[in-house]
């Protein structure tokens, strides 16, 4: 067997530099070409900083002016979290445009099985990747770094599906992904922002410009739950279907989300728009809301009566159809518009009720809302029954003033 070692040395550019590059071509006896490369040290900007070492062997390749091929190799990843066992690839290098590509063949990995391929040039890289019941438990703190993400993230414990990365000068520039994944989990710092077990279906996109991420997604959930303070969501009790279109600027650490659709069948329909400041002390900094269900009462406890505590209608149960608009600035709550339709009230103190209650409702912290105008069949005020009656009255976070005699 004839062997020839060529100690390349190490090689260099921006933020990145590999050290101890070796490269041994063997010429076997039964023919054809063994490679192998190695380097023994790979420093690479955070969150890439992972990587400390790479090997790749080739026992069938072909080697010529144009460049070589390796149909059947092994690459071997060294460093924190990456697999212990080297996974079978295919490499192909051309010299004359400075490409290279690599397939990584379908392989057990993480309890499922993975396979990919990427295009790397001076131009840029684009990989894809293809699970199938991956655990991505260990990779949380490389998306977390990615994302720039405030606390840890369990991206999935259990994924399939397709996922396309693309950029340039080292730097990640767009995500797309379609497939399914459970057992998402994240909690920021604070506890304002927290998901256990998720189950997600759809696609999602990411597009990076000037240092703002663009963001896309078409998602179904039905498991798991979740936590935006102080509104609680168990998406297996109401599953949910939410399209976004939202930007993250990662450098202010602020969300602005252009449009949010969320459709949860009967008990909430909403479009979203709103700014969040994640890492702030009140993260959510406005938010408006136009909104439709028709199971006010699930509605009601999952989505009202959290910004109620403390007020006269915090404990009621509910039912009927609601219309309307809601405005939130600061984390609290600063107007509120509504139609209703046949809702029936009941206070959990027993102090007050309503049935078949239908009109127009508005109020406002600062007191200057439009007039309500409500009327219902019938009633209770403490033990005094209620008759039918029209009310028209000014709310406000204060109370309410009529703005005309009520009969009862």
């Amino acid at each position: 067997m004839d062997r020839l070692v060529f100690r390349v040395g190490d090689l260099a550019g921006g933020a990145w530099n590999v050290k101890g590059i070796d490269l041994t071509l063997e010429w076997p006896e039964a023919g054809g070409v063994r490679l192998a490369l190695t380097a023994a040290e790979v420093t690479l900007p955070p969150p890439y900083d992972r990587l400390k070492g790479i090997a790749v062997e080739c026992p069938e390749a072909s080697w010529d002016a144009a460049g070589f091929n390796c149909p059947r190799g092994a690459l071997q990843l060294k460093g924190t979290g990456l697999p212990e066992t080297p996974l079978p690839v295919s490499l192909a290098y051309a010299s004359n445009e400075g490409t290279v590509d690599v397939a990584l063949l379908r392989t057990a990995l993480a309890g499922g099985h993975l396979r990919g391929e990427g295009h790397f040039g001076p131009a840029g890289w684009r990989a894809t990747l293809n699970a199938e019941g991956l655990d991505l438990t260990p990779l949380g703190p490389l998306l977390e770094a990615l994302l720039q993400l405030p606390a840890p993230l369990v991206p999935g414990r259990s994924v399939s599906g397709e996922l396309q990365l693309s950029g340039s000068d080292g730097s990640l520039t767009s995500v797309h992904g379609r497939g399914s994944l459970q057992g998402l989990a994240y909690s920021d710092p604070a506890g304002l922002h927290v998901a256990e077990g998720l189950v997600l279906r759809g696609e999602v996109g990411a597009r990076v410009a000037k240092g703002v991420w663009q963001l896309q997604g078409d998602l179904r959930t039905d498991g798991g739950q979740g936590y935006v303070d102080p509104v609680y969501v168990d998406f297996g009790a109401n599953p949910a279907r939410i399209r976004l279109a939202a930007r993250w600027e990662p450098e202010r650490a602020l969300l602005r989300l252009e449009s949010v659709q969320l459709d949860q069948g009967a008990v909430l329909e909403a479009t979203i728009s709103g700014i969040l400041h994640p890492r702030a002390e009140t993260p959510l900094a406005a938010l408006d809301m136009q909104f439709k269900t028709g199971d006010l009462g699930a509605a009601y406890t999952t989505y009202a009566r959290p910004y109620l505590i403390g007020t006269a209608v915090d404990a009621l149960t509910a039912s009927g159809a609601v219309t309307g608009t809601v405005r939130i600035a600061q984390n609290a709550p600063v107007s509120l518009d509504a139609q209703l339709t046949g809702v029936t009230l009941e206070d959990g103190n027993q102090r007050f009720g309503v049935s078949n209650l239908g009109g127009e409702l508005h109020w406002s912290a600062t007191g200057d809302s439009a007039p309500s105008v409500l009327s219902w069949d019938g009633g209770h005020l403490f033990a005094v029954a209620l008759g039918d009656a029209r009310l028209r009255g000014v709310a406000a976070a204060d109370g309410l003033r009529l703005l005309e005699p009520l009969d009862l």
